[in-house]
């Protein structure tokens, strides 16, 4: 059950409130692959929402256990 980088990118991007569309901006996919991603993390984070989501990756100090291996800088 690993984070993909691109799939912490997108967290990390609605965890500070952004769109699918700028999202998608930002890190120069489309909305579609912005939703695959999210349907992808949630499906491996066991959340069912975007609330969900940015609440679980906001409200700690540290990133869900399957993300800390990004959050330590190791690949």
């Amino acid at each position: 059950m690993n984070i993909t980088e691109r799939e912490h990118d997108v967290i990390h991007c609605l965890s500070r409130g952004l769109t699918n569309k700028e999202i998608g901006q930002q890190l120069g996919i489309s909305q579609h692959t912005v939703r695959d991603h999210l349907s992808s993390v949630f499906k491996k984070l066991n959340v069912g929402s975007r609330i969900e989501l940015a609440i679980l990756f906001s409200t700690s100090n540290e990133p869900p256990p399957s993300l800390q291996h990004k959050a330590a800088g190791n690949t």
